[in-house]
């Protein structure tokens, strides 16, 4: 059966994109005196402790939530020429956090699987009930956490040389100013984050309910640094921008919504509400798919 929402591209099949980066115009924290291990990627901070962890590429919480045991995944070390290969989840790891830094995360592993499985849920809910008639459910859900998450998430295959783009490994930026992002709750630069694109996201799908993961895909700078990337939970893609981007470039953030306030659904007599906060006093937009099906932006 196919799924409600007007289909998008494969995720896998996007081209990666290649923007600009934008000078950030907020001072960083004071650097504390202390450790740095040479391996963790926020070693900016100086506050390491002397053991590595094994980072999970991508939450060992939301790999499981249906109870896997392994993922197929294309990218390296696991496969080296592009062909499927499983890997256990405990082992879909990579050693670019020392202990502290990873344990400092935990918060934002949280937020995603909140965030997929509310999509998830709703996808059954909506895919399963005959007459489309259920009472309204809301879940809520930290939007700065979300976005962090989708950051650290990037972070970890960036340090973990999983990005290619063009035969070359994509580096990532690890001065105080990009890692005070991740650990810390400041504000972002005006136009920096969270990004959900209608365009490419296919959420309620038979699809998006059994694959709940969709991959993840860089964006890359001209000279090969990572400034962001895309992240499908849910059927959601969710982009996050380490620079401003130009309105009408053609590329992934054409039309997607800037750290909306909610995703809703309001099909039939249902309504279903995935609710973003923020810590910001700003106005948020709101990505509505209404009674037509077809996704709209609010303000």
């Amino acid at each position: 059966m196919k799924g409600f929402l007007q289909a998008s591209e494969s995720p896998h099949q996007q081209d990666k994109g290649h923007y600009s980066a934008a000078v950030m115009t907020h001072e960083p924290l004071p650097t504390s005196e202390g450790y740095s291990h040479s391996r963790c990627y926020a070693s900016a901070r100086a506050d390491c402790s002397p053991k590595l962890s094994g980072e999970h590429l991508v939450s060992d919480s939301v790999l499981r939530l249906t109870g896997a045991k392994a993922v197929t995944t294309t990218h390296r070390p696991w496969s080296r020429h592009g062909e499927p290969a499983t890997v256990g989840i405990s082992s879909f790891t990579a050693k670019v956090l020392c202990e502290h830094h990873n344990s400092a995360l935990s918060t934002y592993d949280t937020a995603a699987l909140d965030f997929t499985a509310a999509f998830t849920y709703f996808g059954l809910k909506l895919l399963t009930t005959p007459e489309l008639v259920d009472s309204p459910e809301v879940f809520s859900i930290s939007g700065d956490d979300l976005q962090r998450w989708v950051l650290k998430t990037l972070l970890a295959h960036g340090a973990g040389a999983v990005f290619r783009c063009e035969g070359k490994d994509v580096e990532i930026i690890t001065n105080r100013k990009i890692v005070d992002l991740l650990f810390d709750s400041g504000p972002w630069p005006s136009e920096w984050g969270l990004y959900i694109a209608p365009t490419l996201s296919d959420p309620i799908t038979p699809a998006s309910v059994n694959n709940f993961y969709g991959g993840c895909q860089p964006f890359v700078h001209k000279d090969g640094y990572l400034i962001g990337g895309l992240v499908w939970l849910g059927g959601m893609a969710l982009a996050l921008a380490l620079f401003r981007p130009e309105a009408n470039d053609g590329g992934p953030l054409d039309g997607a919504l800037h750290q909306p306030q909610a995703v809703q659904f309001l099909i039939g007599d249902m309504v279903k509400v995935v609710k973003l906060a923020w810590a910001d006093d700003r106005d948020h937009p709101m990505l509505s798919y209404n009674g037509e099906l077809t996704p709209v932006a609010r303000s």
